[in-house]
């Protein structure tokens, strides 16, 4: 199985173990912020980030270019960093003006 497939095994995971953490114990989090309409942008472009970060990673990884792979690793923190402080604010900006969730 190679990386890229791997990690979305692994997303798929988490998002069934989250949904079933959620049904036994009541207590929903997570992608319940998607609903929020300012920061649902922000959302996506990290979810792509993930999945471009995890595609370049495994590329350059099969070549054997570790430190290009760190590199990009490092620099998708960075965005996935900014894009989720980005969400946060669209999700505050939604409470404060009374948009709540969808």
């Amino acid at each position: 199985m190679r990386a890229s497939g791997a990690s979305l095994l692994v997303i798929v995971v988490f998002l069934l173990l989250q949904y079933a953490l959620a049904r036994v114990s009541g207590v929903d989090v997570g992608i319940r912020t998607w609903r929020y309409p300012s920061g649902r942008a922000w959302t996506i472009a990290i979810v792509v980030i993930i999945f471009a970060a995890s595609g370049v990673e495994g590329l350059l990884l099969e070549h054997g270019l570790l430190a290009a792979a760190i590199v990009v690793g490092v620099l998708a923190t960075l965005a996935g960093t900014v894009c989720w402080l980005g969400h946060l604010r669209g999700i505050r900006r939604d409470l404060e003006t009374g948009r709540g969730a969808m």
